[in-house]
């Protein structure tokens, strides 16, 4: 993951910083890069998250009050789907 944005960084400082034309296309590729590992990343999180945290872990974490739990459950709805009663997956929160 790091030899990737290492080799970007430095292929854009030794772009000229878009001083030139390659420089600036060099530029929109390195842009363009970063939004596709970007949403990878973010995919990968979501997928945790939502699927691979343990139901402790995801208590602990958004039992704590209703609307964090409600949070994580609207987040949740495309990995998870919907609960038959429109409840939050894992259940009510911890009391405050």
């Amino acid at each position: 993951m790091m030899k990737p944005v290492i080799a970007l960084a430095g292929a854009l400082a030794l772009s000229g910083c878009g001083v030139t034309g390659a420089g600036e296309s060099l530029r929109q590729f390195v842009v363009e890069e970063a939004a596709e590992a970007n949403d990878r990343d973010l995919a990968e999180a979501e997928l945790f998250v939502c699927q691979a945290a343990s139901v402790g872990a995801i208590k602990r974490r958004y039992g704590q009050s209703y609307n964090q739990l409600r949070a994580w459950d609207q987040l949740c709805k495309g990995a998870k789907g919907e609960t038959a009663t429109g409840q939050p997956v894992i259940g009510q929160p911890v009391k405050e």
